[in-house]
C-alpha cells in the first residue's frame, strides 16, 4: 500500500501529464534544515513509473526516520524524466536562490549527469554503473565496486590532503584493507563515529585536531 503522500503525487502526475518539473516538498521541522533535491524520472510520456514511485516512498521513509531522531530535512522531488535540460534548470534555479540545496540525489541516467559536474556540493547517483561517468570529488555512487572505490580514493588524495578514516562499531574490514592499501604511506587519522562525532577513540585526540587543513577527506568504512 502506497503512503498517502505518494498516492496523492501519483494521482496529480497521472492527471497532469506534464514535461515540466514536478516538485513535492516534505514538511520542514527544526531550526537547521538540510535541503535535499531528489531528481528521478517519475513519468514517461505522461505515465507514472511505479518503480520510481517506490524509490520516492523509500526516501519518505528515510526522512521519517531522521525526523524521529530530531533531524531537520526538506526533500524536494523533481520529475526530470530523461532530460538533462531539466537537470540544468534545477541547478539554475538553485543558483539564483543562492545555492540552497545541500544534497542532490539523482539523476539515474549517465546521460543526465553532466550538468551536475559544476556544482560543489555532494551528488549521490543511485543507479549509475559506469565508472568513467562518475568523475569528480563530489560525485558518489551507491554500493560501488571494489575497483571503483580504489579508483575513486586514489584520485582524491593530493600531497596536501588530510585523510581521516572513519570507523563505526561494525565496519567493512575488506574495505578497510583496500583503502589502507590505496592510502599507503600518506599520513592519516582515525576516528570512531559517535552521535556528536567529538572523540577520536583510536588516537585519543579530538576530531578538531585531526582536521588540520581545509582539504579534509573522510573515508567512511561502512
Amino acid at each position: 500500500m502506497l503512503a498517502a503522500e505518494v498516492e496523492e503525487f501519483v494521482a496529480q502526475a497521472d492527471s497532469v501529464a506534464t514535461d515540466q518539473i514536478a516538485e513535492v516538498a516534505l514538511e520542514q521541522f527544526g531550526d537547521e534544515v538540510l535541503s535535499v533535491a531528489l531528481m528521478l524520472p517519475m513519468t514517461n510520456n505522461g505515465k507514472v513509473r511505479g518503480n520510481f514511485v517506490e524509490f520516492y516512498q523509500g526516501a519518505l521513509l528515510a526522512a521519517e526516520d531522521l525526523k524521529r531522531e530530531g533531524r531537520s530535512l526538506d526533500v524536494k522531488l523533481y520529475d526530470v524524466a530523461h532530460n538533462p535540460a531539466q537537470v540544468e534548470e534545477i541547478i539554475a534555479q538553485d543558483s539564483l536562490a543562492g545555492g540552497v540545496i545541500d544534497l542532490f540525489v539523482g539523476p539515474v541516467y549517465e546521460e543526465d549527469i553532466a550538468p551536475l559536474r559544476s556544482v560543489n556540493r555532494p551528488v549521490v547517483l543511485p543507479l549509475t554503473s559506469k565508472l568513467d561517468s562518475v568523475k569528480g570529488r563530489h560525485l558518489y555512487r551507491l554500493a560501488p565496486t571494489s575497483e571503483g572505490r580504489r579508483d575513486k580514493l586514489s584520485g582524491m588524495i593530493a600531497p596536501t590532503t588530510n585523510v581521516i578514516m572513519v570507523y563505526t562499531s561494525s565496519y567493512d574490514e575488506q574495505m578497510e584493507r583496500e583503502m589502507l592499501d590505496v592510502v599507503g604511506d600518506h599520513p592519516f587519522g582515525k576516528v570512531i563515529f559517535t552521535e556528536t562525532f567529538e572523540v577520536d577513540s583510536l588516537q585519543s585526540r579530538p576530531i578538531e585536531e585531526l582536521m588540520t587543513t581545509d582539504d579534509n577527506l573522510f573515508v567512511v568504512l561502512a
